[in-house]
C-alpha cells in the first residue's frame, strides 16, 4: 500500500512537471513495472536528464553509484518521522561529467559523497546537496587534470560518522585535482574526524553559515581556508582554528565554547570579523560535547536564555536554527505518509477504513 502511494504521488508529479519519474525499490515488495528498479544504479543509467528518481527506504544499502547526468534523486530523509523509518542508503555516491545542475536529498550515505570523482578536464556546477547524512565529503581525488566546480550548495546535511567515533570523515572541499568555489554551506550538523589529526573542513572561496561544528573539545573545525566568510556559526567543542592555514577570511557573528581555542575571529593571515560571542555557552535544548552524536536525539534549538535567539547577521539565530531555510531535523526533503492504518479483515459491501498521517514540505 505504501509503494502504491509512493507511485502515484510520482506519476502526478511526472504529470505536473513534464519529467519521467522513476522509483527504486530493493525491498521484497517492490511492485515492478514500467520505470520501476530494484537498483538506483540501474534508474540512473536508464533516466534521461532533467528526469527525477525517487528511492524507498530500505534495511538493504543500494551500493556505490555513479551520477554522469543531470537528475534530481530523492531518498527518504537522513530521520524520517514515520513509521518503519528506514532509510535510503548508500555506500558511496560519485558525481561526474555530465551532473552539473542535479540535487541530491535526503540519502544515508555511510562511505563517500565524492563531487567531480572522475579524472579528466570538465565542469560541474549548480548542485545541491541536501537532507543527507554523509561519512565523508570530498571532491576531484581521482587522477588526473584539473576539474572546474563553481556553484555548490551543501544544506541541512549531517557530515561525519556520528555514530562511529574512530571514524576519519570530514568535508573536504579542496581536492588534489579541483576545488569547489564559490559553495554555500549552510544550516548543516559537521562533526568530521574524532581524533584531531585534521581540521574538519576544507574550502576555499566558500560561504560557510548557520552551522553547528560538534566535537570532543580537542578538534579544529577547517584545516586550509582561503578567501571564505564564517557567519553565525555555533563551535561546540570543535575549535574555530585551523590545523593547516587560514587566510583571508572573514568571521562574523559567530560562537566558541568549550573548544580547545575559543578564540574569534580565528588566528591567521588577513583574518578579519566582528559580533562574534567567545566562550560563552550557547544554551541548546539538547546537544552535548563529544566526538559521537545521535542526530536522531539531538535538538539544537537555542533554550531559554539563549545568547544564539536573533544574534545573526540577518537577525535570525546563530546556528541551524536561523537564516532563510532553518534545520529540519528529520531531513525529509518531500511530503510524506507518517503512517497508514488499514482495516485488514472486512466483509463483502462494508467500507474499507483508512487512515493516514502525513507531513507536507
Amino acid at each position: 500500500m505504501k509503494s502504491l502511494f509512493t507511485i502515484l504521488a510520482c506519476l502526478i508529479s511526472g504529470l505536473i512537471y513534464g519529467q519521467t519519474v522513476r522509483y527504486v525499490d530493493n525491498t521484497a515488495s517492490s511492485p515492478g513495472g514500467a520505470h520501476v528498479y530494484t537498483q538506483l544504479q540501474a534508474a540512473i543509467d536508464s533516466a534521461d536528464a532533467g528526469d527525477i528518481i525517487h528511492v524507498r527506504g530500505s534495511a538493504t544499502s543500494y551500493g556505490s553509484v555513479t551520477l554522469d547526468k543531470q537528475l534530481e534523486i530523492f531518498g527518504i530523509g537522513f530521520n524520517p518521522d514515520k513509521d518503519i523509518p528506514l532509510h535510503s542508503y548508500l555506500d558511496n555516491f560519485r558525481m561526474n561529467a555530465g551532473s552539473s545542475n542535479s540535487r541530491i536529498s535526503g540519502f544515508f550515505i555511510s562511505g563517500d559523497l565524492s563531487i567531480a570523482y572522475e579524472g579528466g578536464t570538465y565542469s560541474l556546477s549548480n548542485v545541491s546537496i541536501d537532507n543527507c547524512r554523509i561519512g565523508r565529503l570530498n571532491t576531484a581525488v581521482a587522477c588526473c587534470n584539473t576539474r572546474s566546480i563553481d556553484n555548490f550548495i551543501i544544506r541541512n546535511n549531517v557530515v561525519g560518522n556520528e555514530n562511529n567515533g574512530s571514524a576519519q570523515a570530514y568535508f573536504d572541499l579542496v581536492g588534489s585535482y579541483g576545488s569547489v568555489n564559490n559553495a554555500v554551506i549552510t544550516n548543516n550538523i559537521i562533526l568530521g574526524e574524532t581524533d584531531g589529526t585534521y581540521g574538519t573542513l576544507e574550502a576555499t572561496g566558500a560561504l560557510i553559515k548557520n552551522n553547528l561544528f560538534i566535537g570532543a573539545g580537542s578538534q579544529n573545525a577547517f584545516f586550509n581556508l582561503t578567501n571564505s566568510t564564517v557567519a553565525n556559526n555555533i563551535f561546540l567543542g570543535r575549535a574555530p582554528a585551523g590545523s593547516g592555514s587560514l587566510s583571508n577570511v572573514v568571521f562574523s557573528n559567530n560562537i566558541s565554547f568549550s573548544t580547545a581555542t575559543d578564540t574569534l575571529p580565528a588566528v591567521g593571515s588577513g583574518i578579519t570579523g566582528t559580533g562574534n560571542i567567545i566562550g560563552t555557552d550557547p544554551i541548546l535544548v539538547d546537544v552535548s560535547i563529544g566526538a559521537t552524536v545521535d542526530v536522531g536525539v539531538i535538538d539544537p534549538t537555542p533554550d531559554t536564555g539563549s545568547p544564539l535567539i536573533g544574534a545573526g547577521t540577518d537577525g535570525t539565530d546563530i546556528g541551524v536554527t536561523g537564516s532563510t531555510i532553518p534545520w529540519d531535523g528529520t531531513g525529509v526533503p518531500l511530503p510524506l505518509i507518517q503512517q497508514l492504518n488499514v482495516t485488514e479483515v472486512i466483509k463483502q459491501g462494508d467500507n474499507l477504513n483508512v487512515n493516514v498521517k502525513a507531513r507536507g514540505n
